[in-house]
């Protein structure tokens, strides 16, 4: 049985999904490749950090690849990249 998401959740995860979505480009899930998520991270890396007083943008960063993963995992692309690979 599958648990349902609050709409706190999927706005969450949304966020690192609209990103990728925006950054990659391809139209369809099903040609997302393990260089697609690489270039994503180097993306990310190259994004302004935001002015907060508690911010950790090393947590930032691998929650939102950790949502980016559960999402390929939802839609059929499971394990593009290594356990070792991720931050």
């Amino acid at each position: 049985m599958r648990r349902a998401r609050t709409p706190k959740t999927i706005r969450t995860y949304r966020v690192a999904v609209d990103a990728f979505v925006a950054q990659c480009r391809k139209q369809f899930v099903q040609r997302i490749e393990k260089q697609d998520v690489l270039d994503f991270m180097g993306w990310l890396r190259q994004q302004p950090l935001p002015e907060r007083k508690h911010s950790n943008p090393e947590r930032t960063y691998a929650n939102k690849l950790g949502h980016l993963a559960i999402f390929l995992k939802a839609v059929g692309k499971p394990r593009l990249l290594n356990k070792n690979e991720y931050p």
